[in-house]
């Protein structure tokens, strides 16, 4: 079905190309300047430009179209007021702000050809050619910026109070088989889980910070601090995975780095263990796809890795995989044998 939407999406695009050189042609055809900034404005015009044709690493960007929690581009507030999956030009506010200019810049061009005498309109012609280029930069930049902008929220979010949320766009979307999660069968009752992970905590010197509950969602927060980072275990267990219950968390974890860490500038690592009771959409979507995390490296880096407990169905652990082979990957590795050790998941038959 899929396959069959792109297609249909391709030929669209063919066809809408068509009738915009056409028209370009017939419009600009004494306007040589004018033709070639009307020609590459087709790129930021095409209505498939907004819900784009994902290949390859485009797929990374599947969410940034959707007016919801799980698109950092929304949640930053960069898409317009009346956004709607069925607006013909772009629903960020940059891009539309262009695109609306560039429609401008057409009706414009039509009005001067019709009223205008053929020496004005020459002159118009390195006008004309001159605003769509300038536009069209524009576009570009907000296009990158954007990329730039939604790239980094999967490495590093932070909230209104300068806090880090880590449970917050936690992991990115990729159809590369090289991010395939680690699976574990884990048949342990979540009151084993945290009576093993208390005592495994105490032995490796983890310092108990606080249980928090609020709703359904239930976590426990312990830490330590080595010469070189700060190490975080934190454990959320609730009966089903939504944006409102990992915001909960995220509520969790700046009240505990308050009260601890508000002055912190060395690395920091965060072991997230979700136990969810009841798979549901969200979760299969969302953290149980082909999914990756990514980690925001350097002196003050910030690394996480989240893994998920399921209790329904077949009882498993999965662990993210990480994205880059290199940013992070000494503390990623450092967090999954971490966690391994903590769960008792070297001894546990690990399915390829």
């Amino acid at each position: 079905m899929e396959i069959l939407v792109s297609v249909g999406m391709i030929i669209f695009a063919i066809a809408f190309f068509y009738v915009y050189f056409l028209a370009s042609a017939i419009l600009f055809c004494d306007a040589p300047v004018s033709l070639i900034g009307a020609l590459f404005s087709f790129f930021c015009l095409c209505p498939i430009g907004r819900h784009k044709i994902h290949i390859g690493r485009e797929m990374k960007y599947r969410w940034a179209d959707c007016i919801s929690e799980v698109n950092p581009l929304y949640v930053a507030g960069f898409f317009r007021k009346n956004a709607s999956d069925k607006n013909i030009l772009s629903n960020l506010k940059g891009k539309f702000y262009c695109e609306t200019a560039l429609c401008g810049i057409w009706a414009i061009a039509f009005i001067c050809k019709i009223y205008m005498n053929a020496n004005i309109w020459k002159i118009c012609d390195y006008i004309f050619g001159g605003c769509f280029v300038v536009v069209e930069v524009v576009w570009c930049y907000y296009a990158l910026y954007y990329k730039w902008y939604y790239n980094e929220a999967f490495r590093y979010t932070e909230g209104p109070d300068h806090i880090w949320k880590p449970f917050s766009n936690i992991a990115e979307y990729s159809r590369n088989p090289q991010f395939a999660s680690s699976y574990y069968y884990y048949r342990v009752p979540f009151e084993e889980i945290k009576n093993k992970i208390e005592q495994e905590c105490t032995s490796q010197q983890y310092i108990f910070a606080g249980a928090y509950s609020k709703k359904e969602v239930h976590s426990i927060i312990y830490w330590k601090k080595t010469e070189k980072s700060v190490e975080i275990l934190q454990l959320g267990q609730m009966q089903k995975y939504s944006e409102e219950n990992m915001q909960i968390l995220n509520e969790f974890f700046a009240h505990f780095w308050k009260q601890e860490l508000s002055a912190e500038k060395q690395k920091v690592k965060v072991i997230a263990i979700l136990c969810i009771e009841n798979a549901n959409r969200e979760l299969r979507r969302h953290l149980l796809s082909l999914c990756y995390v990514d980690q925001k490296d350097g002196e003050q880096g910030r690394y996480r890795l989240p893994v998920v407990i399921l209790h329904q169905e077949e009882p498993q652990v999965q662990i993210l995989p990480l994205y880059s082979k290199w940013r992070g990957k000494k503390e990623y590795d450092e967090m999954k044998e971490e966690v391994s050790s903590i769960l008792g998941l070297s001894t546990t038959r690990e399915e390829e």
